[in-house]
């Protein structure tokens, strides 16, 4: 899990870092959109490493959604 804007992982721990090997493994790529929604976690993307060569990774962006939406949507139904 990287920020888009610092370029910095979820740490093992807590809070970022802008080392990749103290990053959170999550293993599962839906386990890391998981503690995104959990955790309101908003300006990510999930970053896949195929090996120590950045040329094979893979970024996806991480889209939750807003709390002002899901107010929204409360509201409508």
């Amino acid at each position: 899990m990287q920020h888009c804007s610092t370029l910095q992982y979820v740490r093992a721990h807590s809070g970022w870092t802008p080392h990749e090997l103290d990053a959170l493994d999550f293993q599962k790529t839906v386990k890391a959109i998981e503690y995104c929604v959990r955790e309101r976690v908003a300006d990510v993307q999930v970053v896949l490493k195929f090996g120590p060569d950045q040329e094979f990774d893979i970024v996806l962006p991480v889209r939750t959604p807003s709390l002002a939406a899901n107010r929204a949507r409360l509201n409508a139904a």
